[in-house]
């Protein structure tokens, strides 16, 4: 997501990224409309729809709306051909991304795609984390490989384009530069997204697998945790 303030949150599904953007939106949508900080485009828009009743379901699709390449450029609706999660070379497509400071979290690729597994076996039948893994079942890692190359979201003609990069590990870290540069205190006790595990782990055959199609996440991940 691209915000007034020339940040970009460059949102990695499965890497705690919905908190950041929810408290994000937030300072926009719930500020008061004569705050001088507050950008005229979110005035307007408050001035119309109000913020007493706007609650976490709206804020998302708000900022969907405005703040994202496939709802704000694109015009597509989210479910419907769209998605918040942009690669680094999507927003260049629509923005100067130079004048933005990038920022991103990272989560270990193995962990990311379990989590992934996790949540979309509860929505379509997956016969099993094997299965989605080495490509044995029609929902599976190639069919989402948008939502799990790391690399391909910070990356373009093989360059790194994240001005800060943090990992999941130490979560803590990206709420601290969040809090800081939008002036915001964010809830930290607050979890919009909780995954239910089916206790399955990779088999030594879906590793090697995965590792064959991710090596580029992984090795970048590893740089940096």
């Amino acid at each position: 997501m691209f915000f007034p303030n020339k940040k970009l949150f460059i949102h990695i599904p499965k890497t705690g990224g919905t908190s950041l953007e929810f408290a994000i939106a937030s300072k926009f949508f719930y500020e008061k409309i004569d705050q001088e900080e507050t950008d005229s485009s979110y005035r307007d828009f408050i001035d119309q729809n109000g913020f007493q009743s706007l609650d976490r379901k709206k804020i998302e699709e708000i900022s969907y709306q405005k703040f994202t390449i496939n709802g704000h450029f694109r015009k597509l609706k989210k479910g419907q051909g769209g998605h918040p999660h942009s690669f680094i070379n999507d927003y260049a497509e629509f923005l100067d991304i130079d004048e933005y400071e990038k920022f991103v979290v990272l989560r270990n690729p193995y962990d990311q795609v379990v989590s992934l597994y996790n949540q979309i076996r509860k929505q379509v039948e997956i016969n099993s984390l094997d299965d989605f893994i080495l490509c044995k079942d029609k929902h599976n890692i190639d069919k989402y490989r948008h939502y799990i190359d790391q690399y391909a979201f910070t990356h373009i003609d093989g360059s790194l384009s994240a001005d800060k990069v943090f990992v999941f590990d130490r979560y803590h870290q990206a709420q601290d530069y969040v809090e800081e540069v939008f002036q915001i205190k964010i809830d930290r006790s607050l979890r919009l997204w909780k995954t239910e595990y089916s206790g399955e782990t990779l088999s030594e055959s879906s590793r090697k697998h995965f590792e064959d199609m991710y090596s580029q996440s992984i090795e970048l991940y590893n740089k940096f945790i």
